[in-house]
């Protein structure tokens, strides 16, 4: 029987899924479903008998040294009670036919090297074998824009809070003595701490007194830490509310909030830290 050939839907991400766990790639139906809707990308499927039992991935990729789009099947998988039937050869034979209508002057076949039964399959299919390809796994960070400068994912590293306070020594006490921060950077004209940067494991905050005509003063009539929370995420949130309670802070009892463990303290201008 001749199997139909169909562009893959997100009706069929765990028939595919099944099929990539047969290739080696075990793979969700979620990240199937999601991998469909990339552009670029076109699957095919064979269906027999209402049943996905094969797949084919292609791409079609625009190249500066050749003067037409070189296409791509980047994985074939059939499933084992389906090969030998011709289903294998058919997805290949619609792959070639939608890449030439998209533009492709040639075609690339990606295979492992182990698969010796697949490469004997490529070549009676009239593949040659021209050149070896080459792989390296790349760390999941943001590459640099192709100017020479960097995308604003990679470039930002940190969000800080900057609490505005009253009375920066009662803070110091409060975020050093009693919570266990460490002051790493600062800024004290005539001798005296008017900004601060703190830090607490990978967390920080930057403390700053309201100053007015550069001098102490200014602080507004609203409560200054209406509204405000700061969340410090912990490997131990029970174990920071027994170290709170220990220097004499009045943590509040913990609680399990978003599927988390939860502590909080206020701290003297009122502003919410949750950790």
């Amino acid at each position: 029987m001749e199997p139909k050939i169909r562009h893959a839907e997100p009706r069929d991400a765990a028939a595919l899924a099944s099929l990539f766990a047969e290739l080696g790639y075990p793979t969700s139906a979620q990240e199937i479903s999601a991998r469909l809707a990339e552009a670029g990308s076109i699957a095919l499927v064979a269906v027999l008998d209402e049943r996905v039992v094969g797949v084919i991935t292609t791409n079609v990729m625009p190249v500066l040294h050749r003067p037409r789009p070189v296409g791509r099947i980047s994985s074939l998988v059939v499933t084992q009670g389906s090969r030998g039937a011709g289903v294998g050869r058919t997805l290949v034979a619609h792959a070639e036919e939608l890449l030439a209508s998209r533009g492709c002057g040639m075609v690339e076949i990606t295979s492992n090297m182990r698969r010796e039964q697949a490469h004997e399959f490529y070549k009676s299919l009239g593949y040659e074998t021209t050149s070896y390809r080459f792989k390296k796994d790349l760390d999941a960070t943001p590459a640099a824009s192709a100017s020479g400068g960097t995308t604003a994912g990679s470039n930002v590293k940190q969000a800080v809070p900057f609490f505005n306070v009253t009375d920066i020594e009662a803070s110091l006490h409060f975020y050093v003595e009693r919570v266990g921060f460490s002051i790493t950077k600062q800024w004290a004209p005539e001798g005296l701490i008017a900004w601060c940067w703190l830090e607490l494991g990978d967390a920080a905050v930057m403390l700053q007194e309201f100053r007015h005509n550069g001098l102490p003063g200014g602080t507004p009539d609203s409560p200054l830490g209406n509204g405000v929370s700061i969340y410090f995420i912990c490997a131990d949130a029970l174990a920071m509310y027994h170290d709170l309670t220990s220097r004499g802070v009045g943590a509040r009892r913990p609680f399990v909030g978003n599927g988390m463990w939860v502590t909080s303290v206020n701290d003297p201008d009122g502003y919410a830290l949750f950790f």
